[in-house]
Formats: C-alpha cells, structure tokens, sequence
C-alpha cells in the first residue's frame, strides 16, 4: 500500500501517577519549604515539575522537565527584591510610588517573554528541546496598546465627569449624562473587546513555540472565543435568577432555613458551572487548535465531568483540611491527559525532523536574564 494512502493515527496523552507517590513528594516540599523558610520551594517546584512532566507520556515516552532549582531560586530572589524596593519607594513618597509601579508595569511584558523562554527552554520530550523565539516588540504592542487606549479613555472619562460636578451648583445626583455614560462605556467596550485580546495573546504565545525545529501554529477564530463568553455569562446569569426565584419562593411559603441554604447555591452553584464551562471550552479551544507542523492536537473535556471533578476535589480538601490537595492534583492529571490526542502520520519521521540542530545563538545571556514565573 502506497504510505501516502495510510490513514493517519491517533497518539493519545497517558498520566501514569498516582496520588500516593505524589503525596510523599508534596509533604515533604511543603515541610522543608517551611524548615528553610521558602528557600526550598524551588526546589518543590522542579520536584513537582518533574514528576507531573515524568509521567505524562505519548506514545510511551514521558516528557522532561530539566531546569536548575538555583537558576529558579535566584529568580525568585529578584524577584522578591524588586516587590521590596516598590514598597519600599511607595512607603516613602507617594511619587516614588507612582514611578515604581509605572516600571513594574512597564516591565511585565519582558518578564512575560522570559518566562515562557524558560519554561519552554527546559521542557522536552525524547531528548528534543522545546524551545520559544523571543519578541519583545510584538509583547510590548500586545499589552502596551490596549493599555494605552484604556488609561486615554478612562482619563477622558473621569475628566468630563470630575468637569460636569465642578460647575456651581451641580450634584452627583443630576450629572452630565454624556460624561457618565463615557465612565460606563469604557469598561464595557474592554469587556466586549477582551476576547479578541485574548485570541491574540495565545496567537502569540503559540506561534513562538518551537519543538526542536519545528514551529507551532495556532488556527482559532474570535468566533470560537466570543462563544464560550457568551455562553458562560447566560449560565451564570441564568442560573442565579432560577436559584433566586426558588430561595424567594422558599421564603414565600415560610421555609427559612431551606431559602439560606438555597441563597448559597446563588452565590456559589452558578459561579462553579459557568467557572467549569469557561475552563473547559478555552482549553478545548486552545489544544485543539494546535498545529505542530503536519501534527494536530485534540483535547476533549467534557463540562460535566469537569464540574463533578471540580466540586468533588474541593469537598474532600475542605474536609481533609488540605491533605488531599495531592489527590486531587493527580485526579485532575489524569483526566486531563486521557481527553488529549495528537494526530500524525507518521510520528518517528515527524522526530527526526524536528531534531534538526536549532541555533543557540544569545543562550548565555539569556541564562542570566530568565525569571522563572507562573503564566
């Protein structure tokens, strides 16, 4: 048969942990971060890493996760640097504030870029290195623009609205309604933009992600993220006006205690679906638009067992008073693993392909700059 013609195979995802071997490894990071007072939580995080990494397999090879607890904890250490001289400059002039606070934001762009240059630099799977091509410039328009066009909008807002009170005699109770509506309709046109920023932000990240010498792609449309927004706001809006209308009812026919507990549910049962729904579909949406190359990716949650898994994991940490934690991290592992798929025709060829010799170029310096941080 012509190789051509064979049909392409499914390389499902594997979790092979267990909550018992995890939990060995959990208290004893969380006992010597204590006993070293939070030196030796870079250390918990490589353990960790490595043990999730080490066992999650595709076609029976597990993935790695190689970076250096010392790198990791000098991170760290900037890092808890640069947060004491911002207080420190806020404590002593509000100004100094104000421009302390202006560079940690100016800087959050960069730190973004290194971070995932190290998360990535340091992951691999048979023996070939993920790695992400860094571009600043692209960051720094990816956050600095919609930064800007808000802090403009915002200011023309308050301006007017601050302008229409300071006319004699004028009221906050009888405003100028064209400066209100300016102050309403700068955060609902942000919220109304956000999933397009957010389409962007995972265009960008993965488009900058390498597997040895192959590039990844990212093929979703706004459509699918305006969606699951959509969708997520009629659940929880939808479902907090039908527990509502049960807890009046409850208290209409005098049940007191039955309208508190329901009054609960308002609160939290619509947040927990809505929060599962969102959750779930984003990141349906962002492995299944996935390419690496001739390779594509499936992921499968399903809501229900997402929202089942999210109640029953919090239940048992609450009643275990945390001890659990590693259980549920595992449950978690597993069911996420087991839902994704990756399609090839051929994925020894595809290997070898992607082992291609990738220029290191700039690795020393970017050694000495990588702050290894949660995205």
């Amino acid at each position: 048969m012509d190789d051509a013609a064979q049909p392409r195979k499914d390389y499902p995802f594997e979790f092979t942990g267990n909550a018992g071997e995890y939990f060995r490894i959990w208290i004893v990071n969380i006992l010597l971060t204590i006993v070293t007072l939070g030196i030796y939580s870079a250390w918990a995080k490589v353990r960790t890493n490595q043990y999730f990494y080490g066992n999650t397999l595709v076609d029976g090879s597990a993935f790695e996760y190689t970076a250096d607890p010392v790198q990791i904890l000098k991170g760290r250490l900037l890092a808890v640097a640069i947060l004491i001289a911002y207080h420190v400059s806020g404590f002593m002039s509000a100004t100094g504030g104000l421009i302390g606070a202006a560079i940690l934001m100016l800087s959050l762009p960069a730190l973004m870029v290194m971070a995932l240059r190290f998360r990535m630099r340091y992951t691999s799977w048979r023996n070939i290195k993920f790695g992400f091509q860094p571009d600043f410039k692209s960051a720094y328009l990816l956050f600095g623009v919609p930064l800007l066009v808000l802090l403009t909008l915002s200011g023309i807002a308050f301006f007017l609205v601050f302008k229409t009170l300071a006319v004699p005699g004028a009221t906050p109770e009888d405003p100028n309604t064209a400066a209100f509506f300016w102050l309403f309709a700068v955060p609902l046109l942000f919220a109304l933009a956000f999933p397009v920023w957010q389409k962007m932000y995972y265009q960008f990240v993965a488009n900058r992600v390498q597997f040895g010498s192959a590039a990844f792609g990212f093929v979703a449309t706004i459509t699918q993220f305006y969606f699951i927004y959509i969708i997520a706001a009629v659940i929880l809006v939808g479902g907090a006006a039908l527990i509502a209308g049960l807890a009046t009812a409850f208290a209409a026919i005098g049940l007191a205690a039955v309208e508190a507990v329901v009054g609960i549910f308002v609160v939290t049962l619509p947040m927990v679906v809505a929060g599962a729904y969102f959750q779930t579909r984003l990141t349906n949406i962002i492995y299944s638009n996935l390419k690496l190359g001739a390779v594509d990716f499936s992921c499968r949650l399903k809501v229900g067992r997402m929202v089942y898994l999210y109640l029953t994991n919090s239940i048992a940490i609450v009643l275990s008073l945390g001890l659990m934690i590693p259980w549920a991290k595992v449950r978690m592992a597993k069911y996420r693993a087991e839902t994704m798929t990756l399609r090839a025709d051929d994925l020894a060829g595809f290997q070898a392909a992607a082992a291609v010799d990738v220029s290191a170029g700039g690795e020393e310096i970017a050694g000495m700059l990588d702050i290894e941080i949660g995205i």
